[in-house]
């Protein structure tokens, strides 16, 4: 069964755009119990705040086939409980139901992203502790929003029974990801290495290949 939890923001357009990266596919092991990825979006521009327009805007997702859990990062815009451009914000999703949001502290006086040739890296994590999945941010660096180490979290309960991480694909991590503002300001969105831990913290499996999820020439860039 295909769950289609996208939140309502993703158009046909962002659809067709991302459809358009190679199809990532992978599985995790036998007794996986946290699943931990390292990302990186390179962008060319920035557009100009006093302009009145706050682009590029996109989301990162964490889904696991088949469960009813979605996590999302908005990156550069908030949109709990009103949209606002600026910032970034973790939210957590039962279906198309809002279970926990947070919002990550970026400078007061540079929540937008500002730096042309700009370059974010962070490291998203889902992990199975009793009833929860824990979803968590650590690690975001960049020249806007300088190195803010978290890590900040949002959780998903479950009533009786925590859906097993060994489903896990890179697909629905790709279904759940997009850019929803400024796609021409992009140069690349990856995932560059993917970890599987067991119950002890033990590293299962390293998955050192880079998933590049958009990517761009140049001349496309205004």
């Amino acid at each position: 069964m295909n769950l289609n939890i996208q939140r309502p923001i993703f158009s046909l357009a962002l659809v067709s755009l991302l459809l358009s990266a190679p199809t990532l596919l992978g599985q995790a092991p036998e007794g996986t119990v946290a699943i931990e990825q390292d990302w990186t979006v390179e962008l060319y521009s920035v557009s100009d705040p006093d302009l009145g327009i706050t682009n590029p805007q996109f989301i990162t997702g964490f889904a696991i086939p088949n469960v009813p859990a979605l996590f999302q990062v908005t990156w550069n815009h908030r949109d709990i409980p009103i949209g606002e451009e600026g910032g970034i914000q973790l939210q957590a999703y039962s279906w198309d139901v809002l279970q926990d949001d947070r919002e990550i502290l970026t400078p007061a006086w540079k929540e937008k992203l500002s730096e042309n040739n700009e370059t974010v890296t962070w490291t998203q994590r889902l992990h199975i502790s009793e009833l929860d999945y824990v979803f968590t941010v650590t690690n975001i660096a960049g020249k806007t929003w300088g190195s803010i180490p978290g890590p900040y979290s949002v959780t998903r309960r479950f009533l009786s029974w925590t859906p097993p991480l060994e489903l896990y694909t890179y697909e629905e991590i790709r279904r759940n990801t997009g850019i929803t503002a400024g796609s021409n300001r992009f140069k690349k969105m990856a995932i560059l290495e993917t970890r599987f831990y067991g119950a002890n913290g033990d590293l299962l499996s390293t998955d050192s290949e880079e998933k590049v999820l958009f990517q761009q020439a140049e001349h496309f860039q205004y």
